[in-house]
């Protein structure tokens, strides 16, 4: 049973190795649409991992798993309208799917300085994308549905970090810490992708893409975590503080 487990997150690590290094190269050396292709399956292969262990079709990371497939399959043709719209709406439902996830773990009764100062960070960062980058991203989008949309995106993924935290602040060990890097590359990754497609910074598509593999794979490495601890009867454990 241990070997298993060890093996399926050798397995996993480098699953993940070999898709970075395939969508560097894709990136790298071929047209946008190949990449968003291969995006799609990449997505696909951590997808179809996740589901090969039993049960976990009944997580509800089933489902966000679903709603970003359908997402990166619009985003193939992102510049048409009405997948553009589609692509948004199915981004806003993965990240509220991830939130609800843990929404009945969380308490809020604790909390720390570093807490505090991450989630004012996250939040100048939304106002920043409010005000300085409206008129930018307006002249990419293709009607005001959008442009809601847009916004809408990045108040979840706001609240998708700070719930990360608020998760990793409350409980000990590595299934709140995978799902706070999980929240962080998801964070990372729209911010990259947000700075290559709508300022043209072409070299972000690196990064954007190395961040959202790898918060796919932290949230195969959450699911596993979390099933794994229900087949053998633990429960997450509160960190005390001596203050």
């Amino acid at each position: 049973m241990l070997l298993n487990l060890k093996g399926r997150k050798y397995l996993l690590l480098w699953l993940c190795a070999a898709l970075i290094i395939l969508n560097i190269l894709v990136i790298q050396f071929t047209s946008m649409d190949t990449s968003r292709v291969i995006r799609l399956l990449s997505t696909f292969i951590f997808f179809a991992y996740f589901m090969n262990h039993q049960g976990f079709w009944k997580t509800s990371l089933f489902l966000a798993f679903v709603f970003f497939l359908f997402r990166d399959v619009f985003i193939i043709q992102y510049e048409a309208s009405l997948n553009k719209t589609a692509s948004f709406i199915f981004t806003i439902l993965s990240y509220g799917v991830l939130c609800l996830a843990i929404a009945p773990s969380l308490k809020l009764k604790k909390s720390t300085p570093a807490l505090i100062g991450i989630g004012l960070v996250l939040v100048l960062l939304n106002i920043f994308n409010v005000y300085y980058l409206s008129d930018i991203v307006m002249a990419q989008l293709n009607n005001e549905l959008q442009y809601n949309l847009f916004f809408i995106q990045g108040g979840m993924l706001l609240v998708l970090g700070i719930i990360g935290f608020l998760f990793n602040d409350l409980y000990e060990g590595n299934t709140s810490l995978y799902y706070l890097l999980m929240a962080f590359s998801f964070v990372l990754s729209d911010c990259f992708g947000l700075a290559a497609y709508y300022y043209g910074a072409e070299a972000a598509f690196f990064p954007e893409r190395i961040f959202y593999l790898l918060a796919l794979v932290l949230m195969v490495r959450f699911g596993l975590n979390t099933v794994e601890d229900k087949a053998l009867g633990k429960a997450m454990k509160e960190k005390e503080y001596l203050l």
